[in-house]
């Protein structure tokens, strides 16, 4: 994972610096933007779910609002991509369909998209009570394959 800090843009006050970068294991590069004052705290993050944000200017696009964009920051951030490129989804589960057993939770379905170095991202059919819909990392011992 890379990761650059960026000022704030001088029009953004309630800003303190924001972050950009390359996450390897989810396939994205990312962006946080944190707030100015005694609990600093993310006020805009984008680039959580694999694949989401496929390339370094998607990235820039969406900090700019938030910050002052070094002239190198596209090359930086390719250059971080080359050195640490996406592995292949070569895991046999990627693509299969599953139910999501959590204890104390109720069952969900997805379906795996991609393999991690603990475990899987599936994809959900529906969000889990009390989640957002979207991407979950997901534990082999939680999975059960569903048949077609």
């Amino acid at each position: 994972m890379s990761r650059h800090q960026l000022a704030a843009h001088p029009d953004r006050p309630e800003v303190s610096h924001a972050v950009i970068g390359w996450d390897r294991p989810l396939a994205t590069y990312f962006v946080q933007v944190f707030s100015k004052g005694s609990r600093e705290r993310v006020i805009f993050w984008q680039g959580t779910a694999p694949g989401e944000i496929p390339t370094a200017e998607a990235a820039i696009a969406l900090a700019e609002p938030f910050t002052i964009i070094p002239d190198d920051l596209a090359a930086r951030l390719r250059r971080d991509f080359a050195e640490q490129p996406i592995r292949p989804p070569s895991h046999p589960l990627v693509g299969k369909r599953v139910r999501i057993r959590r204890e104390g939770q109720p069952d969900v379905e997805g379906t795996i998209v991609q393999s991690h170095l603990t475990g899987f991202f599936a994809r959900l059919d529906s969000p889990a009570p009390g989640k957002e819909a979207g991407t979950i990392l997901v534990f082999p011992e939680e999975l059960e394959l569903l048949r077609k």
